[in-house]
């Protein structure tokens, strides 16, 4: 597993059992714990994870294409500024993907 993600992981699991402990009844902490897990998972690991990783990917390749008239520094370091840089942007459009997507499926197939 990959210990840059242990932070995100821990949140999740955190913020999964806080609101499942706020339902009131075992069927309403299980429909809780059940949307944050899968809400807190896609929305904090998976898909940041994914994005960034392909910043990173594509910045490095196009340093790597580059060649020699890329200084070295640059080359190593520029796609992990990148990759960085784009955290504060993909923020709000995965979230708001994340409830498209759960209003389409596991929060539609509640009860």
């Amino acid at each position: 597993a990959d210990p840059g993600g242990l932070p995100a992981r821990a949140r999740t699991r955190r913020d999964t059992a806080h609101k499942a402990s706020l339902a009131e009844t075992p069927r309403a902490r299980q429909r809780a714990a059940i949307d944050t897990l899968a809400w807190q998972t896609l929305a904090s690991v998976v898909l940041p994870g994914f994005t960034i990783n392909r910043v990173v990917f594509a910045a490095r390749f196009a340093a790597e294409r580059a060649g020699p008239r890329a200084p070295a520094a640059l080359a190593r370091w520029g796609p992990v500024g990148l990759g960085l840089a784009t955290i504060p942007l993909i923020v709000k459009p995965i979230d708001e993907a994340v409830h498209v997507f759960m209003g389409a499926t596991v929060r539609k197939w509640e009860p």
